[in-house]
């Protein structure tokens, strides 16, 4: 399976702001050794990181693992990385050195089946949302 079978996010349109930093960022992306960004209806290229463990929930570590994934796909030509987590993780401190963009996903992890959902206890951490490097 291909990168172009899998789902992406595509830019619909761009507003006038959103097209002037498309303008500049394309100018100068091969000087900071990144990739253009895509034209109206073209996609991003994303990496998700959906599951990860990282020692006693420790912001460095991730963020170190996160600046390595970082620098090695952008050399590849991707865009950004997007990373799931619940909101409240104290964890996403790692993505602060980062520009982002932080998107609601709503996703609700847990049983489907009703007897055993009444059996799950409420987590802390149990929503995931993502993050937009």
């Amino acid at each position: 399976m291909g990168y172009d079978s899998l789902q992406k996010n595509r830019i619909l349109k761009f507003g006038l702001k959103m097209k002037a930093v498309r303008l500049f960022y394309n100018m100068t992306a091969r000087i900071f050794g990144g990739s253009k960004l895509p034209k109206e209806g073209e996609a991003f290229r994303d990496i998700t990181i959906a599951e990860y463990a990282v020692e006693n929930r420790d912001p460095k570590i991730l963020e170190t693992l996160l600046c390595h994934i970082y620098k090695h796909y952008k050399k590849e030509g991707y865009h950004s990385i997007i990373i799931g987590s619940d909101v409240n993780n104290p964890i996403l401190k790692a993505t602060d050195i980062f520009w982002s963009k932080k998107v609601r996903s709503n996703v609700i992890l847990g049983s489907v089946e009703r007897e055993k959902a009444k059996e799950i206890e409420l987590q802390p951490f149990i929503y995931a949302d993502a993050i937009q490097i």
